[in-house]
């Protein structure tokens, strides 16, 4: 049971990873989902400056005490990501490649957003009611210097 969880916990952390790297294009459809994609881009931020500690982590580690298993102090990132999935020595790299990554996908949803909003406001003023005919001009010099001489 603990060990289900100490997995479910590290699958968790890459969802989680997943989500920091292309959240943002989820504000591309729902705008409302920008908010917390940048609280936690915020908290991820904070996690590499401060020393703070990741709560998924503090419940894997203590699903794995609970169970039995070798607890490895040392975050996700350093247990799982560095040095499995790219070179240890390239972690700048890395964290330039999500910080690109992630403002280009907020680009792309302000644009997508930008885009949502200028097409209904065209299909709204596209589908406004025509002019009644009563109301048009009786001649149509009168079009020519702006009158209106119904």
């Amino acid at each position: 049971m603990y060990a289900l969880l100490a997995t479910s916990m590290v699958v968790l952390h890459f969802a989680l990873l997943f989500y920091l790297l292309l959240g943002g294009l989820l504000a591309g459809r729902w705008w409302w989902t920008a908010i917390p994609h940048a609280l936690y881009v915020g908290w991820a931020v904070t996690t590499l400056y401060v020393a703070v500690g990741c709560p998924v982590t503090a419940v894997e580690n203590w699903a794995r005490r609970r169970g039995g298993q070798v607890v490895d102090d040392r975050p996700f990132l350093y247990r799982y990501v560095e040095g499995v999935l790219y070179p240890e020595h390239h972690i700048n790299y890395l964290r330039a490649v999500f910080v690109v990554v992630i403002l280009l996908s907020w680009i792309y949803s302000a644009r997508e957003q930008w885009l949502r909003r200028h097409a209904r406001l065209a299909r709204q003023n596209s589908t406004a009611a025509p002019l009644p005919v009563h109301l048009l001009p009786d001649h149509p010099a009168a079009f020519a210097d702006g009158s209106d001489s119904a």
